[in-house]
């Protein structure tokens, strides 16, 4: 078995002297060893000795400086890829074939299920077939995401017989039950973007270790994630959505393509605060509901925990919305397990630092949930691209009930920030002594190149100050 090689050169700490040698594997001519790099001074690559050796030696390589919502590390550190090919091919050409075995390999997994094991399943519209098949395949047991191993399954039939399966198997005997259905259903081969960004140039099938799943209806494709547990239906994970894929499809040529793009509305986060003012304090409850991949992504990373680590996890969380001082415990919490419901959360909270007097003025921060949030973006420049790991919408609620003795001395005006794919609007308005704010903030982007940092800079450091916008008030 010939093992592909990954140098990296650059850390966190400077490197005052890096020294590479790699002799490939003899393969008698039927593999070819090459590489690619990234990152590296001018005219500074391996050359390979008369000894058909790789030698590479680099000084003074500088440290290096994370910055905030930057791509993945790995593609951004210098590096060395050595692999092998078969034979000498060119990009296309490898791909293609790679997608050739792909299709073989999937294809004969999934095989041909009974109609009658999907017969259950069907309901009054194809839409309804699919709510149902994606409820059960959520219901198997997962052995990637759990402490638990089992033999892998021979094909799709053997999954759906046993209930059980790796991601992977999952997600094939999903696409086969919905075949068994009577609808189109393929396997798409994606490149996932938690690690490291995809390039075609890097001939390491590697790269493309995901599966999703893609279902046709009346000419619409939808894609979904059941070898994700807890993914929602008609939701990718977002490290598989928008990347690079292959889908697999028995007797026609692989179609090579961006799959599953997702949209800021199947991403949200909402907040609501019911506040009364106590003297210096700001006490009440906070209800804080996660939908989509907003959900996803919380649930995957208390998968496996006990309610007590999840309780932590959630109020932590919550902690850092607020001033230091201020104290949250959880009240309640559902949809943890669910697929199909948002995750909720309600929370006791007493706010503490975040009210200021002075004779009979009292200002009070009406946005409790960004009062001392930072610009992410507030360094000058910029050396990495940005990385919103997947587009998004917060939405928040607050009502603060003022005591008798407190009035509001003026009302803000609203503000609106549009940035194109950035959008931020608030509101405030005043009910007898209750004042409500609103506020909704949109993200509808993957990747900002760095000659657009300054307008996105902007962007947030107005939204910033938007948010803290405090509000006075007078005694009466």
């Amino acid at each position: 078995m010939l093992l592909n090689t990954l140098w990296r050169i650059q850390r966190k700490i400077p490197v005052l002297r890096a020294r590479m040698s790699l002799k490939p594997h003899p393969t008698d001519g039927m593999y070819e060893s090459t590489f690619t790099y990234h990152n590296l001074p001018a005219g500074r690559i391996p050359m390979q000795t008369r000894h058909k050796t790789y030698d590479f030696e680099l000084t003074d390589v500088p440290a290096y400086q994370p910055e905030e919502l930057a791509p993945p590390e790995e593609s951004l550190m210098s590096r060395v890829h050595f692999y092998y090919t078969l034979g000498q091919v060119d990009a296309l050409e490898f791909w293609s074939k790679q997608a050739g075995g792909w299709n073989k390999s999937i294809e004969s997994f999934i095989g041909k299920v009974d109609a009658g094991v999907a017969r259950p399943l069907l309901g009054k519209d194809p839409m309804e077939t699919l709510h149902n098949i994606y409820a059960k395949v959520q219901s198997f047991k997962n052995h990637s995401f759990e402490d638990s191993s089992a033999d892998e399954k021979k094909n799709a039939s053997d999954v759906i017989a046993k209930a059980e399966g790796y991601r992977d198997e999952i997600n094939r005997a999903f696409v086969a039950l919905v075949r068994a259905a009577g609808l189109e259903a393929n396997v798409v081969r994606v490149a996932p973007r938690d690690r490291f960004f995809f390039s075609a140039n890097v001939l390491d099938a590697e790269q493309m270790d995901g599966e999703i799943a893609v279902v046709t209806i009346d000419g619409q494709t939808h894609s979904f994630d059941p070898g994700t547990p807890t993914a929602p239906f008609g939701l990718v994970s977002w490290e598989k959505s928008n990347v690079p894929g292959v889908r697999i499809a028995k007797g026609a040529k692989p179609v090579f393509s961006t799959w599953a793009n997702q949209k800021p509305e199947q991403a949200v986060m909402r907040r609501s605060a019911d506040l009364r003012l106590n003297g210096d304090l700001l006490e009440g409850t906070v209800t804080a509901t996660f939908t989509g991949q907003e959900a996803l992504v919380r649930r995957l990373r208390t998968w496996g925990d006990k309610d007590a680590e999840r309780t932590k996890q959630l109020e932590d969380e919550a902690k850092e919305w607020f001033p230091p001082g201020s104290t949250v415990k959880l009240l309640q919490v559902t949809g943890t397990t669910s697929h199909a419901e948002p995750l909720a959360a309600k929370f006791d909270v007493t706010l503490a630092n975040v009210v200021s007097a002075a004779g009979t003025r009292t200002v009070l921060p009406i946005s409790v949930f960004s009062s001392s949030a930072k610009n992410p973006f507030s360094s000058a420049t910029r050396t990495f691209p940005i990385y919103f790991k997947f587009s998004r919408r917060h939405e928040d609620d607050v009502k603060i009930t003022l005591p008798e003795s407190l009035t509001l001395a003026e009302l803000p005006e609203p503000a609106k920030l549009d940035a194109g794919a950035l959008q931020y609007r608030n509101d405030i308005r005043q009910n007898g002594n209750a004042i409500t704010f609103t506020r909704s903030m949109s993200v509808d982007t993957m990747l900002v190149e760095q000659q657009y940092y300054a307008p996105v800079r902007n962007f947030f450091s107005s939204m910033v100050a938007a948010d803290q916008k405090p509000l006075l008030l007078t005694s009466r």
